[in-house]
């Protein structure tokens, strides 16, 4: 990181060991990359080793809780994704946590099936309203809303990426408070 800065470098790429160490697509706690990513105030991309494509980004991922912060970190990924002619997928999954299987809660308490479709019909708009966004800045931004409520958020994603192998995920930088 130290290095970088020095060299006055704008971004760090980094390899992860993807798909060759037991566990699966995900960096190993305590390797090189996931210093990088708790250490480097740059933006960081990491990429898959298996990445074929030598020229050009096809695809952007770009997973949002729809959040004011996240909002404005889309506007700069929306730029990036502009200057690199890539699409971009916004992400969304609609989070509604319970203590108990959904399917049974709807059954006891109906208000609950309300309220969930309420949110997800709000993530929609919203959703609409950024990519439309995308629209006006020249970037062909599609939406995925993910209100399953199976599997965690990272198997989510990960299926949505097989689906397109040449996505790069850009995400918000994550604030601890």
């Amino acid at each position: 990181v130290r290095v970088a800065a020095q060299q006055g470098a704008d971004l760090l790429v980094a390899s992860t060991r993807a798909n060759r160490v037991a566990g699966g697509p995900f960096t190993l706690p305590g390797s090189f990359v996931e210093s990088l990513t708790d250490l480097s105030e740059l933006p960081l991309m990491t990429m898959n080793p298996g990445w074929r494509y030598a020229m050009g980004i096809p695809s952007i991922l770009f997973p949002s809780d729809l959040s004011y912060e996240s909002h404005e970190w889309f506007l700069k990924a929306l730029d990036f994704a502009r200057n690199s002619r890539s699409r971009l997928t916004l992400f969304h999954r609609v989070s509604f946590p319970l203590t108990q299987p959904f399917e049974s809660a709807v059954q006891v308490f109906p208000e609950l099936r309300d309220l969930l479709y309420k949110k997800i019909r709000a993530s929609h708009a919203e959703a609409k309203k950024w990519s439309q966004q995308g629209k006006q800045r020249g970037v062909r931004v599609s939406v995925v809303i993910d209100s399953k409520m199976t599997g965690s958020l990272s198997e989510t994603m990960i299926k949505h990426l097989r689906r397109r192998p040449a996505s790069v995920v850009v995400t918000p930088p994550i604030s601890i408070t």
